[in-house]
């Protein structure tokens, strides 16, 4: 696989990510609508920058999400993706920096490409805890599944807003947190699964 292949299923990082996190998107939005958006949150939550930038770049954004959830659901696609990592050297992949998990079985494919590179982190943030079993894919020590919903709410606001015994990202908190791989990797490794798989993480609104 080239890297010219391997990037048309991952992306290299993104103004708030650092290059080496790579990145796979899927629509978003709540997906009834799902002819024309494809959303795969069940949910459309309110200021959301990931429709925002699906309905601002239409022609691009929005078509290139589309042929991954296209891509998520063909027999080839956990082979696919084990090789884009493998070409890009990866060590971190934020899964869903738009979209979310949206069936069991695609869950259980994230379990078999994250169990076959135990040497690269994955990291996601899902409102589906309550809604498929994620216990095989929580199981994994390479693997942090973070729950963006905190008392069915969602986890960013104004500081004044967060829960005591969620942690607060550092990102956009301060002008000296450049952000995700730059400075702060708490959601990139083994040693905070347990605590933010636990507690969450709150996102100051900006």
């Amino acid at each position: 696989m080239t890297k010219k292949q391997a990037r048309e299923l991952l992306s290299e990082g993104n103004g708030k990510l650092h290059k080496s996190i790579l990145i796979w998107n899927l629509p978003a939005g709540d997906g009834k609508t799902a002819a024309t958006t494809g959303g795969t949150c069940f949910m459309e939550c309110p200021g959301c920058y990931a429709i925002k930038a699906q309905r601002q770049y239409t022609r691009n954004v929005l078509p290139s999400r589309l042929k991954k959830l296209e891509a998520s659901k063909g027999t080839t696609f956990m082979f696919d993706v084990i090789e884009s990592i493998k070409t890009l050297k990866g060590l971190y992949v934020r899964i869903h920096e738009s979209g979310d998990f949206y069936s069991q079985e695609y869950i259980n494919k994230w379990h078999y490409i994250a169990s076959s590179l135990p040497g690269v982190h994955f990291t996601a943030y899902t409102k589906q805890l309550g809604r498929f079993d994620f216990s095989l894919l929580r199981s994994l020590k390479n693997v942090t599944i973070i729950n963006s919903l905190h008392n069915n709410k969602i986890n960013f606001g104004s500081l004044d807003k967060k829960p005591k015994e969620q942690p607060l990202c550092p990102c956009g908190t301060s002008p000296d947190v450049k952000g995700c791989g730059w400075d702060c990797n708490l959601c990139y490794t083994s040693e905070n699964k347990e605590l933010l798989e636990s507690c969450g993480l709150y996102f100051k609104q900006h």
